[in-house]
């Protein structure tokens, strides 16, 4: 009897990793049938000659489709403005802005986006700004 559970176990265990690597597979192949490709870049646009503390600048970034297909209107865009490489905080939690494409953006071609922000407290003097991506959602992000 133990040598029966013992083989059914196995069995089941087989199936299971079996029914799992079937799954990646079809995933992996509907990625590459998809052809869907692109190379999203997140620049900054302003500040340039950065800002004084207390006082409301423009936040403006440019996001810019480096090919080779489009990215459809409706996907979205999650970002972050960084200070001095740290990322703006609120009651400690980072800040994450999201942008919603409104047209098909092609290959080579930029959409920006701007925001007022007020910096209270913080450092005094350069401070290095930049924004990064930290999420893209919608069917060229190979997602819904």
């Amino acid at each position: 009897m133990k040598g029966f559970f013992y083989f059914y176990l196995i069995e089941c265990l087989d199936a299971i990793i079996l029914k799992h690597f079937i799954t990646l597979l079809f995933f992996a192949l509907w990625q590459v049938i998809s052809g869907q490709s692109h190379d999203l870049e997140v620049s900054l646009i302003r500040p340039v000659n950065g800002f004084a503390s207390g006082v409301q600048f423009t936040f403006e970034t440019g996001f810019t489709n480096n090919g080779p297909d489009t990215i459809p209107a409706g996907d979205t865009v999650f970002f972050q403005a960084t200070f001095n490489g740290q990322p703006l905080l609120d009651m400690g939690q980072p800040i994450t802005y999201r942008y919603i494409f409104n047209q098909t953006l092609g290959a080579g071609q930029t959409v920006s986006t701007s925001r007022q922000i007020t910096l209270i407290g913080g450092s005094f003097g350069q401070v290095n700004v930049c924004a990064k991506i930290t999420e893209h959602r919608g069917v060229a992000a190979g997602n819904e």
